[in-house]
């Protein structure tokens, strides 16, 4: 029997983000898996340009670890980007404390592409199941409802769980 070791969280601070992050909690206690969330901080194209990056920054696309307390001067940035960098860390942050102390955690922000950034943050940590809201706080909320997790189905080779 296969038996779950990491399971990866996607999170955004939506009410069905919220619902996947207790069940999620519910099974790395049953399982003692170990529970990987997941910010992702996306480029968003507008008229006038890309919001999110300031004067000459290319996009980047990477993922950092998040250490559950925020270092003395992590913050102290200037820009909409950075500001929106704080924002995703400190909800982050506030995600992780409702997790049950026991449950073992890691928070990861990535910066890229919500959909295709779950999925290779999964494969990357070795994801045993990914535990997912069924829509979040997308740009255009109501219009592309459940894309992002509807492509992770699809594309993850892991087991998908969403959640309503």
């Amino acid at each position: 029997m296969h038996t779950i070791q990491t399971i990866l969280v996607p999170t955004d601070g939506s009410e069905n983000a919220a619902r996947a992050l207790t069940e999620a909690a519910g099974l790395a206690q049953r399982f003692d898996a170990e529970l990987v969330l997941l910010s992702v901080l996306e480029q968003q194209f507008y008229v006038g340009g890309l919001v999110g990056l300031e004067g000459d920054v290319k996009p980047y696309r990477g993922v950092t670890e998040l250490p559950a307390e925020p270092a003395p001067d992590e913050d102290k940035y200037t820009g909409l980007t950075s500001h929106q960098i704080s924002l995703a860390k400190a909800d982050l942050r506030r995600a992780a404390q409702t997790i049950p102390a026991a449950v073992r955690r890691r928070m990861l922000l990535a910066n890229g592409t919500a959909r295709e950034d779950i999925v290779t943050v999964a494969k990357d940590v070795k994801a045993d199941l990914i535990v997912m809201g069924s829509r979040g706080l997308g740009t255009l909320r109501g219009v592309l409802l459940g894309s992002v997790s509807k492509y992770v189905l699809q594309q993850a080779p892991m087991p998908v769980l969403v959640v309503k």
